[in-house]
């Protein structure tokens, strides 16, 4: 999985590795990463899931020059998404891990809480206090609505369909969801 953002004047891209390039896709720095696959910006930082490394966190204030800052590594495999709302990040794995994680300090991000949705979770996208979850729950794919207050999660909706799952974008009432079909 590759992602990649356009921040204004530059080009965010985890492919592996975290890149920035400049509007005519000119390299300006890379870090080398474990298996950078999910990147969110929010202020100067950048929150990149890294695999097996969990939450990682760079300073690209400066498009030249990318300064790793800190991380969260929850000990599972395979961190498929990040996401970033003000002090909070949520990162989800491809075990079915939901984790809320403090980065107040991004030097030091910790753990608020972790919980298991189930299935295989391959993406995430964060509305107001809902997380949206794309994951696979043996063939078929699920979509599931959970809402986060404090420390408890509680599952608003969860609907299954065939054809597998994969990215998740909801749009006002539309969901949108790549298959693998």
């Amino acid at each position: 999985m590759t992602d990649c953002l356009f921040d204004g004047s530059i080009v965010l891209v985890a492919d592996g590795n975290l890149l920035t390039l400049s509007r005519d896709m000119v390299l300006l720095d890379s870090f080398s990463m474990s298996e950078s696959v999910a990147l969110t910006v929010y202020g100067k930082y950048v929150y990149v899931a890294d695999g097996s490394d969990g939450l990682v966190t760079f300073d690209v204030s400066n498009p030249t020059d990318i300064v790793y800052v800190g991380g969260y590594d929850p000990g599972v495999s395979q961190s498929t998404q990040a996401l970033v709302d003000g002090d909070v990040a949520y990162l989800v794995n491809y075990e079915g891990n939901l984790y809320v994680i403090d980065v107040s300090d991004p030097t030091d991000p910790q753990l608020v809480l972790a919980y298991d949705v189930g299935g295989n979770l391959w993406s995430a996208q964060l509305i107001c206090n809902f997380v949206y979850l794309s994951s696979l729950n043996g063939l078929d794919g699920v979509i599931s609505i959970v809402s986060i207050e404090g420390d408890k999660v509680t599952v608003v909706d969860s609907s299954s369909f065939s054809g597998g799952s994969g990215r998740l974008h909801v749009e006002g009432y539309i969901t949108h969801i790549v298959t693998g079909k």
